[in-house]
C-alpha cells in the first residue's frame, strides 16, 4: 500500500517517491526506504498523514480538472 500511495502521489520511480514522501512527512528517507522493502511499516498516525497527502492531491487535481473543463468549454464557445 505504501508504494501504491507513493507512486500515485509522486510518480513511479522509487527513488523519487520515497524522497518526496519522506520530505512531505518530515521523516528520514531511510525510514521510508525500509518500509518500502517490508522492513517494518508506518504507525497509524503516519498512515493517516499519508491518507491526508492523497486526499489533498485529489482536491488539487479535481480543482484543476474543473478549470480545464471550463477552459475547454470557453474555447468551444468562442469558435
Amino acid at each position: 500500500m505504501l508504494a501504491r500511495a507513493g507512486e500515485a502521489l509522486y510518480g513511479p520511480h522509487a527513488r523519487t517517491w520515497q524522497r518526496e514522501m519522506a520530505d512531505a512527512l518530515d521523516i528520514n528517507l531511510r525510514t521510508v526506504q525500509r518500509w518500502a522493502i517490508g522492513d517494518g511499516e508506518p504507525v497509524a498516525g503516519v498512515w493517516a498523514d499519508i491518507a491526508d497527502l492523497v486526499l489533498n492531491r485529489c482536491v488539487v487535481l479535481a480543482a484543476m480538472a474543473r478549470r480545464l473543463q471550463t477552459l475547454s468549454e470557453t474555447m468551444e464557445t468562442a469558435k
